[in-house]
């Protein structure tokens, strides 16, 4: 039988124990603090909500409303995702068409039109031609109360390389020679540039690849085939040949149709998911963002750079709620430095490889953005429903973009 003295011991372990269940919460909350919801776009900090947020995404990306046509290689959207949910399951269900990487070594900005690589090609179509451009330029910045934080033995090494290195964002394009039909594709392209050399792209480092692949193509506008009036017929109507790019399929063995190129306004879009975390803040939040890349068809078939289009780029800010819009001669400039870009996002470094020393995931601070112009959403959506667009903004964005262009 067990003395009093024993029991006693029992029963006081016991009541620690039950204390200790009951505390533990409390005071994990008060030590380490719990994740608040710093912003709107923030993910629910309840377990409970977050499994119940993650079936609904899991039930989205099930009712997929882009169409592909793998003929093509064009995958087509009526309009874009909007609630956050939506959101998450189009960035995973487009998983596959994350950026495309340029490999080291190759030509940075490359506007001339050549063959497609057969082995590169998803479509198997050899009687394609191809050609890129740069339109969105990103550099990378570290803030002097995160400098701090950085590693001793590589802090010089790090800060070096985001004073010289940026991104580059380019878009493909693709002219069927069977037609003379030129398509914009709707996957993005990237590079890892260097301010010191504006010819070639670099090797790519692990913070930068990770920011590559979460930029990925959500689609071209299905609306943007309702421009049949804008359809211009480029080059010779007698059916001389068309030039340069009709005699280099000529000399990689197809046999494109003789007679004018084809162009017409089209629209992509692509979807950018990141890590923002505001200074002091606890935890960091995914906010997304859109890019959209216009062409409009060029009257003029002795044109800049030979591509009989003006290409016109937007992208949003602020949860959605800014567009910036970038000219044409905007998009055509590279930086000198990493202010000089596009966009120039100071980050932190939360994650590291290598021991250690080198950055492998970073989280944003705050973005410039170096626009010509920026609008507000909402007013923009307000001028849409003046004009009787139905669906609202996110179904009518090449109508819009092609309102901004002409001046509002």
């Amino acid at each position: 039988m067990l003395t009093k003295q024993k029991t006693l011991s029992v029963v006081v372990l016991a009541l620690v124990g039950i204390g200790i269940v009951v505390a533990l919460p409390f005071l994990r909350d008060f030590v380490f603090g719990k994740e608040a919801q710093t912003l709107k776009s923030s993910l629910p900090y309840d377990p409970s909500e977050k499994a119940a947020q993650e079936v609904a995404i899991v039930a989205a990306m099930k009712v997929d409303t882009s169409r592909y046509e793998r003929a093509t290689d064009t995958r087509y959207i009526e309009s874009l995702p909007i609630s956050l949910i939506e959101l998450e399951a189009a960035f995973r269900n487009r998983n596959g068409d994350r950026c495309e990487k340029l490999l080291a070594g190759e030509l940075l900005a490359n506007a001339e039109v050549h063959p497609v690589i057969p082995e590169t090609s998803r479509t198997g179509i050899s009687q394609r031609l191809t050609s890129r451009q740069p339109i969105l330029s990103i550099s990378l910045e570290v803030g002097e109360d995160d400098r701090k934080s950085l590693p001793k033995l590589s802090k010089s090494q790090i800060l070096r390389f985001l004073d010289s290195s940026w991104l580059s964002l380019q878009a493909r394009f693709f002219k069927n020679t069977e037609t003379n039909e030129w398509q914009l594709h709707y996957r993005p392209i990237a590079a890892q540039a260097s301010f010191s050399d504006s010819l070639r792209t670099q090797p790519y480092e692990p913070s930068v690849e990770r920011t590559i692949e979460d930029v990925r193509g959500l689609g071209v506008f299905v609306s943007s085939q309702k421009y049949n009036a804008d359809r211009l017929d480029l080059g010779q109507q007698s059916g001389a040949d068309t030039g340069g790019a009709s005699k280099l399929a000529l000399d990689n063995g197809s046999t494109p149709k003789r007679g004018a190129t084809k162009i017409e306004k089209q629209t992509a879009a692509w979807l950018f998911r990141y890590d923002q975390q505001h200074p002091g803040a606890k935890a960091s939040i995914k906010e997304y963002e859109f890019i959209f890349v216009h062409i409009v068809p060029n009257s003029d078939k002795n044109s800049s750079e030979g591509l009989p289009w003006t290409t016109h780029l937007f992208c949003t800010t602020n949860q959605r709620q800014t567009l910036h819009y970038f000219s044409p001669e905007s998009t055509k400039k590279l930086p000198h430095d990493a202010k000089s870009a596009s966009l120039c996002a100071e980050v932190y470094f939360s994650r590291y490889g290598a021991g250690g020393l080198i950055p492998s995931q970073t989280v944003n601070r705050r973005i410039a953005i170096n626009s010509d112009k920026k609008y507000s959403i909402a007013e923009l959506a307000k001028s849409i429903d003046d004009q009787e667009f139905r669906g609202g903004w996110q179904s009518n964005v090449p109508k819009l973009l092609d309102t901004i262009i002409g001046g509002l």
